[in-house]
């Protein structure tokens, strides 16, 4: 798998997965954090690019998901997507990862993806 995306809203999920699928990427989603790391963890190889959401609902935020499996993956870009740009306060800069805030276009998250594979 070239993407991993974890997005808990099912119509977004849906949306993202079809633009980058449509962007000629093989692409496995997870609506949470929990199902994303099983998936990673049992695929044949790790995804090399994990977008996620950072609100996920209950459980693991996106944050949370992204530091886990940069421990595990350490070469995993990282896209973090969100509607908050507090969210993102006080995130250290690491060229692996790419902050997108929403509303984003499919050219810019497809931009993003291509970038850090």
């Amino acid at each position: 798998m070239d993407v991993l995306l974890v997005e808990d809203e099912p119509l977004i999920r849906e949306t993202l997965l079809e633009d980058l699928s449509g962007a000629g990427l093989d692409v496995a989603d997870a609506p949470d954090a929990e199902t994303a790391l099983g998936a990673a963890g049992g695929a044949p190889r790790p995804p090399c690019v994990l977008v996620t959401d950072v609100n996920l609902g209950g459980g693991m935020n996106g944050l949370a998901l992204a530091a886990e499996m940069r421990r595990r993956w350490p070469e995993l870009g990282i896209v973090v997507i969100t509607g908050k740009p507090s969210n993102l306060g006080g995130r250290r800069h690491d060229p692996r990862e790419i902050c997108l805030l929403k509303p984003f276009g499919t050219p810019r998250l497809a931009a993003a993806v291509h970038e850090l594979m």
